[in-house]
């Protein structure tokens, strides 16, 4: 979100660097809360933790489901970063720069969608990373032609990429989800991953 918030912002004028002044305390703020919480620190070599910026190639391509104690951590990630987004969209909406407002929510609700299905393992720590990856990608391309578009040909140009981006992302999902059953006596419990 940092990053969204300084491409917006631009810089030069006196509201866009306090805007980026702001951006940073909201930075090293969330920056010591992730630090904090040891159980999302054992997350960092899964996925992207704040204010890291690149994923890395096992994280990209790492097969694995996260397990109980994994979601918990998770739950917390989550639970900071959602904040952490919100700060930032406040940002966004009291320094004027309302316009990419509905982008960046876009964005900010398709991130936590993928979160809430890795915590619920309808995908692996890799198909996450990946997701994540193509997000901020989306995401990117729309702030380097933003400037050159009115606001309702951002918000149709984030539809557009965003609803691409779904269908790519379900499209990936219906062949990665296994179910296993297993029966007991008169009882059978079944569980898709």
């Amino acid at each position: 979100m940092a990053i969204v918030i300084m491409a917006l912002c631009g810089c030069g004028t006196v509201t866009q660097l306090a805007a980026e002044r702001k951006a940073d305390g909201i930075n090293a703020k969330y920056a010591k809360l992730f630090s904090q919480k040891e159980s999302i620190n054992r997350l960092r070599t899964k996925i992207l933790i704040p204010p890291e910026q690149n994923r890395t190639l096992e994280q990209l391509s790492d097969n694995s489901f996260p397990s109980e104690p994994e979601k918990i951590a998770i739950s917390d990630y989550d639970r900071i970063l959602t904040a952490y987004e919100a700060e930032f969209l406040s940002l966004m909406e009291a320094d004027a720069i309302k316009a990419e407002v509905p982008i960046a929510r876009d964005f900010v609700a398709a991130s936590r969608h993928n979160r809430l299905e890795l915590f619920r393992g309808l995908i692996s720590y890799g198909q996450y990373n990946r997701n994540a990856k193509a997000l901020r990608d989306t995401l990117d391309k729309l702030l380097s032609q933003v400037a050159q578009m009115t606001d309702e040909q951002r918000r149709q140009a984030w539809a557009n990429a965003f609803t691409s981006f779904s269908a790519a992302q379900a499209q990936g999902q219906r062949s990665i989800i296994r179910t296993n059953c297993t029966t007991y006596g008169d009882s059978t419990n079944c569980v898709s991953r």
